[in-house]
Formats: C-alpha cells, sequence, structure tokens
C-alpha cells in the first residue's frame, strides 16, 4: 500500500508553545484501517502552527514514516489552515518535500482535525 491511500491517524503525545512561534506538537502516526484506530504505529510527527491575525495559522507538519508499513522517510507539507480556540480545522497542506522513499513526492495532503490531541492526514 502507498502512502496515498492511506488515512493515518495522529494521537498528540506531547506540546509546548514557543509563544509568538506558536504551538508545536509532538505524536504518533497509526495507520487507520476501516477508520478505526489500530495498533499499527508507523511513525511519528511534529507539527508547529504560527497563528496570523486573520484567524489562520501557517502550519508546518513533519511526517517521520517507519519503514515497516509504508516506505521509510520524511513527508513535509506546509500551509494555512482555518486556526480557532488555540488549534487548527479541516483543510489541506502542500507537500514540500520528501526524503528516503518518499523522495520527489509532490501534491497536498488533507488534514482533519478531531481534537487538539488528534487528528488525521491523508497524503
Amino acid at each position: 500500500m502507498s502512502v496515498g491511500e492511506a488515512k493515518i491517524e495522529v494521537w498528540v503525545e506531547e506540546e509546548e508553545d514557543f509563544g509568538a512561534e506558536g504551538p508545536s506538537k509532538r505524536g504518533t502516526l497509526f495507520n487507520v484501517e476501516g477508520g478505526n484506530k489500530g495498533s499499527d504505529v508507523v511513525g511519528e510527527t511534529e507539527r508547529t502552527d504560527r497563528p496570523t491575525s486573520e484567524g489562520s495559522a501557517v502550519v508546518t507538519l513533519i511526517l517521520r514514516l517507519t519503514g515497516e508499513r509504508f516506505p521509510a522517510g520524511t513527508i513535509v507539507a506546509k500551509g494555512a489552515l482555518p486556526y480557532e480556540d488555540g488549534d487548527i480545522r479541516d483543510g489541506h497542506l502542500a507537500i514540500t518535500g520528501g526524503t528516503g522513499g518518499h523522495a520527489g513526492l509532490q501534491g497536498a495532503i488533507r488534514v482533519e482535525s478531531w481534537n487538539p490531541k488528534k487528528y488525521s492526514v491523508q497524503p
């Protein structure tokens, strides 16, 4: 299965607030089959949100995949997402780069925000 066919769920485990730079959230990536969180850990992630004055945030998302379920490597995505009550809302981020099995990857990642501790990405 390629990453492009997958929905990956993120469970945030650690959060730091860098003030004007915005919060950074780190978590574990799970492969989601049938819409349910499984125990299939496929990597880790870091997301940094830089809120703007227009109700949006500039978001940088780094997905580090382990290579056990998907090709090993890193996917980086960036863009603006709606931002309310201290967290992002649904939207798309542009893929800005990749390494390893994701070198040369292009396109967008769909982000679905469920709550401050859980969201999913769909490359």
